[in-house]
C-alpha cells in the first residue's frame, strides 16, 4: 500500500458506500495520488458524494461520487471568461 493512501484511509471521513478500494482506484486513476482532505458533501440511499482536495505538484479539488460498487471522479467545471 502506498503510504500517502494509508494516511487518508485512516482519516475520519465516515462510511464510504463504494468500497475503499474503488475510492482509491478512482482517485489514483484521476491522478490524485496524495489526497489532502476528504469532505463528505451528501449521502442519499446508497449514494455518497465527496469533495477531495488533491495535494501535490498539481493542487486541485475533485468530486467523487460513490455507489455500493464503484466510485467516479469528476473535475468541477471552471467557467472561462470570454
Amino acid at each position: 500500500m502506498v503510504p500517502a493512501l494509508a494516511f487518508w484511509l485512516l482519516a475520519p471521513v465516515g462510511a464510504v458506500l463504494g468500497s475503499d478500494a474503488a475510492l482509491q482506484k478512482a482517485l489514483q486513476d484521476a491522478g490524485c495520488i496524495t489526497p489532502g482532505s476528504i469532505k463528505k458533501l451528501w449521502s442519499q440511499d446508497e449514494l455518497v458524494a465527496y469533495e477531495v482536495n488533491c495535494s501535490g505538484t498539481s493542487h486541485r479539488i475533485v468530486m467523487v461520487n460513490c455507489d455500493p460498487n464503484t466510485c467516479r471522479v469528476t473535475e468541477p467545471r471552471q467557467d472561462q471568461d470570454d
